[in-house]
């Protein structure tokens, strides 16, 4: 009897502390709770010969992350968005809202939802991510594409950062413009990405990243690398990015007006700039030059990573139509012919660029940018510049309306900061010109906590 009185005693104690330590585990998580995001107003308006509309947008983006215990934490990220940033024609009301009613325009979601892991405590700069999580490499927008599954990264060589990612379905912020689609690519086929990031002290102003990845039953591989050397303030970079695609999948299998295969199946990118940064007279300067080899120049997951000269070119259209995503114009051979006499050819483009940037007093930041734009490149059309009287002869054979389009953009930016930069105005007016007439300008005021 007083064996079991001293066991239940014993238990009673190892409950309580477990309730204890559970609670203190708790508390700390809460009280080590972080929020920060921003919330942010935008008006954009397109003009010109081959361009209309005008929207307003406006979101809230929320970083949430809990304290860590034990080196593990919990990570969110919300979104509430109205509105829209690429208008296409329209009305301002239809494109402000998600259906063109007021009643239905708020769009709320989670772009992740995970469970963080570092090993730091335990000898090892490892971390391991699990669950609704970013997709983290140097060749796609890390904010807005995600996947589930699993994420992987170690540092424990000073200076590199070795990291891999295994997606059982995924999601890109990118248009699946090659299957007519109006929203995001979303796949439920595994995706595969490794990659290795080195730079710092130990390469003397020298850095690499170099990344492949593979998605079953729709990109065979992909490889990505960033090359950059800097000295004295001036950065010589290369960009090379190729993908191999699977044109039986759902996402790039395009079929033309008559029956042509219009998929690109090798996409081959390149890119070379030469910057200049002057830290203490705020000014900066780049040029570049960016080409493509292979059957079509749609080679990134989206443009988000690679140096694309000028500000709005690549953006008329929804995130990918134009520019180098995976499944936009690039991604598509054109057809040239009558109906019995249909050829298809390789896509390719070139983009010549230059810009300066200057940071003034305070929080005062200006930049010009040019940009030249050439190439067979199946330049994807807004309405206006479908009906365009001095477009219409020039069409490939799509019913989406592309043209080879030689044209040059010439933009100009400004934004300014209060509160430490919490506050912040910017602005742009841009204009093409050459064989596609279009204007944009754009307003926006965010905050960020």
């Amino acid at each position: 009897m007083k064996m079991t009185k001293t066991s239940l005693a014993a238990l009673a104690a190892m409950g309580a502390l477990t309730c204890a330590n559970a609670e203190t585990s708790l508390e700390e998580a809460i009280k080590g709770t972080t929020i920060s995001g921003y919330v942010y107003g935008q008006l954009t308006s397109m003009f010109g010969d081959d361009a209309s509309g005008s929207a307003f947008r406006s979101r809230v983006f929320t970083n949430i992350k809990t304290g860590g215990v034990g080196g593990f934490n919990i990570g969110s990220t919300a979104i509430a968005t109205i509105g829209g940033g690429a208008p296409d024609g329209g009305d301002f009301i239809s494109n402000s809202t998600r259906t063109g009613s007021v009643a239905d325009t708020l769009n709320l979601g989670l772009l992740s939802l995970y469970g963080n892991m570092n090993f730091s405590e335990y000898g090892s700069k490892t971390t391991l991510m699990a669950g609704k999580v970013n997709i983290l490499t140097s060749f796609n927008d890390n904010v807005w594409d995600f996947g589930y599954g699993v994420y992987v990264k170690n540092e424990d060589i000073e200076g590199v950062k070795i990291s891999a990612q295994a997606l059982g379905a995924w999601s890109l912020d990118n248009n699946d413009f090659m299957s007519g689609g109006t929203s995001e690519i979303n796949s439920n086929s595994g995706l595969f990405i490794a990659g290795v990031e080195a730079g710092g002290e130990k390469l003397a102003g020298a850095s690499i990243k170099f990344y492949a990845g593979h998605a079953t039953k729709t990109i065979d591989y992909m490889l990505a690398t960033d090359l950059a050397y800097t000295i004295s303030g001036i950065t010589i970079q290369t960009q090379v990015a190729v993908a191999d695609v699977d044109v039986n999948s759902y996402h790039f299998a395009k079929i033309g007006a008559y029956n042509e295969d219009l998929s690109a199946n090798l996409r081959g990118l390149y890119n070379i700039q030469l910057a200049y940064t002057n830290k203490d007279v705020g000014f900066s300067a780049k040029g570049g030059f960016t080409g493509s080899f292979g059957d079509g120049y749609g080679a990134l997951l989206n443009n988000s990573s690679f140096n694309m000269g000028g500000q709005f070119w690549y953006d008329t259209l929804s995130s990918g139509a134009n520019g180098y995503g995976l499944a936009g114009a690039g991604g598509m051979k054109y057809a040239t012919g009558e109906a019995n006499s249909v050829t298809t050819h390789s896509t390719d483009i070139m983009v010549g660029y230059v810009g300066v940037a200057y940071t003034g007093v305070k929080s005062l930041k200006l930049g010009l940018d040019y940009a030249f734009v050439g190439g067979n490149n199946n330049y994807a059309l807004m309405k206006k510049g479908k009906t365009n009287p001095a477009n219409t002869s020039k069409k490939n054979l799509d019913p989406n309306g592309h043209i080879n389009a030689t044209f040059h953009e010439v933009s100009f930016t400004a934004s300014y900061g209060f509160f430490d930069n919490k506050l912040m105005l910017s602005g742009l007016i841009g204009s093409t010109f050459g064989d596609l007439q279009m204007a944009r300008a754009r307003m926006k005021v965010q905050y960020s906590f």
